[in-house]
């Protein structure tokens, strides 16, 4: 982006010719492209929930506007004869080119480095073991995401009379429900007998 705009401030100090009839077909035919392509992109990036593929498509789109605004560019120039118009579209699309490129980083730097799931995520996980009267407490809640796939830890507090084979099935029942609340995930429960952690955190550790 600064080596375009570089060079169009160049451009606009040292007025060229510009042959804008190969590059108003050549633009319009990337403008097309790139919106087509953008379009399925954002189709499989879905599917797949592809944070790589996401910040495909918001390139591809910036692509598709820039082409769009450079073939209008060509085409003043065309029409007016002011060759200091092509660089001047330059400049404004270049810089239509960077707020995108900021805006795909903030959206996309956090599950790309693996962080923990979006805040609507997660209140569907605490909703759902808030609902479930078996499920006494529930703590050391860890979330994050490594590509399409999130991942949940968590411990949850069930009966004290609970036989190990009945605390394990209802372990492996509320990680099915976590699974189907997300759409998909890996979940893991390691479950406590709910009133001997208690007292252990009363007395080891003074909660």
């Amino acid at each position: 982006s600064g080596f375009i705009i570089s060079k169009a401030i160049d451009r606009l100090t040292k007025p060229q010719g510009v042959e804008t009839e190969i590059g108003l077909y050549v633009m319009g035919g990337a403008a097309v492209v790139n919106f087509f392509l953008a379009a399925w992109i954002s189709r499989v990036a879905k599917e797949t929930r592809s944070h790589a593929l996401e910040g495909e498509v918001m390139h591809l789109r910036s692509d598709a506007i820039s082409a769009a605004g450079v073939m209008g560019g060509l085409l003043a120039v065309q029409l007016t004869g002011l060759v200091w118009l092509d660089p001047l579209v330059a400049i404004g699309f270049t810089l239509v080119v960077i707020v995108g490129a900021v805006k795909t980083l903030q959206k996309l730097t956090h599950p790309l480095m693996d962080g923990a799931l979006s805040p609507d995520e997660l209140a569907r996980v605490t909703a759902l073991l808030h609902e479930d009267p078996r499920v006494r407490d529930f703590h050391q809640l860890r979330t994050r995401t490594s590509g399409s796939v999130r991942h949940v830890d968590l411990h949850v507090l069930m009966d004290d009379d609970l036989s190990f084979v009945d605390a394990h099935e209802l372990a492996e029942e509320i990680e099915e429900q976590i699974r189907q609340a997300l759409g998909g995930a890996w979940v893991n429960v390691h479950y406590e007998p709910y009133e001997a952690e208690k007292r252990h955190r009363r007395e080891k550790h003074g909660d």
